[in-house]
């Protein structure tokens, strides 16, 4: 994350950012889901603020919450205090700084419990994605951004920009990508005979959720994670219940080796290895969505963010007043970032 935190048009809130400055100018806080880099300084800001500041409050989903909790079960009773759960697509109005916002969470398909907010003043309709994924074709099943089946006017999107750069232009759907993994096992049990042992890498403890559901009701068995990763997901279904902390349950693996809960299966020379990954084939500048290494290591191409083809067709799409970058991706600085996102907005709204 580059972002400040700060919503310009509602002074007094702050999104996914958790710093000194957001404490000292915010008393209302969201979180639009758990990775660490969205979650940095959360508890530890909480609880140096909490006593000074009692009316300190964070919204977020239920299912966030709950795996906040499970991530930071020490400080559950802080986490009670202060978490309000949002449901999805449903308006609440909040009191922010003297005014009356208007909040929607709406599914992000990033990970579970991913939400982008959208924000409704008298003033201005404001769009914060947070991490998101959509395809083109996807944008018009999003209710919320609609009405009466016309996109709104959305006067300001923050955007996810991790993938605006041009070598990440395009990427598979997700829905192919699972596709493509599932054939690669397939082709991998086809051909080998013997012990049957497959290992995907997880780039992250959450966020491999639809993955490992899909594998689950294809292959009909849980699939096998570490014990950190086992215990975020505890109480979160139906995800819960696809998964298991015990490698000799199964023969799909999707844990870190070397972490408790892992054996030698994990890292077995006959086991086929695969990489999920959208930053290898950035860098790779490779187009081959699936790329075999030999007969036991494949690449698959798999974004859990929004291509920068996916980027342009939102905002081709919604037509926002403008946009503000939300990530500056290694290698570039903010302003050549906010400069092409300007000039991307600017034709597609002219579009």
């Amino acid at each position: 994350m580059s972002f400040s935190g700060f919503i310009e048009e509602i002074p007094g809130l702050s999104v996914d950012s958790f710093r000194e400055e957001n404490f000292e100018k915010s008393s209302t806080f969201f979180l639009t889901h758990c990775h660490t880099d969205h979650t940095t300084g959360l508890i530890n800001g909480f609880l140096n603020h909490i006593y000074a500041n009692s009316n300190l409050i964070l919204y977020c989903s239920s299912e966030s919450a709950t795996i906040l909790k499970n991530m930071n079960p020490e400080h559950t009773n802080l986490l009670d205090n202060i978490i309000w759960t949002l449901p999805f697509n449903q308006n609440c109005f909040i009191p922010i700084n003297g005014m009356s916002v208007g909040v929607t969470a709406i599914r992000a398909n990033h990970c579970v419990g991913s939400c982008m907010f959208l924000f409704r003043t008298n003033e201005s309709t404001v769009l914060y994605t947070g991490d998101f994924r959509f395809h083109w074709f996807e944008l018009m099943d999003i209710k919320a951004l609609h009405n009466n089946g016309w996109p709104i006017q959305l006067d300001n999107v923050y955007l996810d920009t991790t993938y605006l750069k041009q070598i990440t232009y395009n990427f598979p759907t997700r829905k192919k990508a699972i596709h493509l993994l599932l054939n690669a096992i397939d082709d991998f049990l086809e051909f080998t005979a013997g012990q049957r042992i497959v290992h995907i890498s997880r780039p992250a403890n959450i966020g491999s959720e639809i993955i490992i559901q899909s594998l689950a009701r294809k292959f009909n068995c849980q699939i096998h994670v570490d014990d950190e990763c086992y215990n975020f997901y505890r109480g979160v279904e139906p995800v819960f219940s696809c998964m298991t902390n015990n490698p000799n349950n199964t023969f799909i693996h999707m844990c870190k080796p070397g972490k408790p809960g892992t054996n030698h299966f994990c890292n077995s020379p006959a086991a086929l290895k695969i990489r999920l990954s959208a930053q290898w084939y950035a860098i790779q500048e490779n187009t081959n969505w699936v790329q075999w290494e030999g007969a036991r290591a494949v690449n698959i191409a798999h974004s859990m963010h929004s291509s920068r083809k996916e980027l342009k067709a939102f905002l081709r799409y919604f037509k926002p007043g403008c946009a503000v970058a939300l990530v500056i991706p290694d290698g570039y600085y903010q302003d050549e970032i906010q400069v092409e996102l300007d000039y991307i907005a600017c034709k597609a709204y002219n579009n």
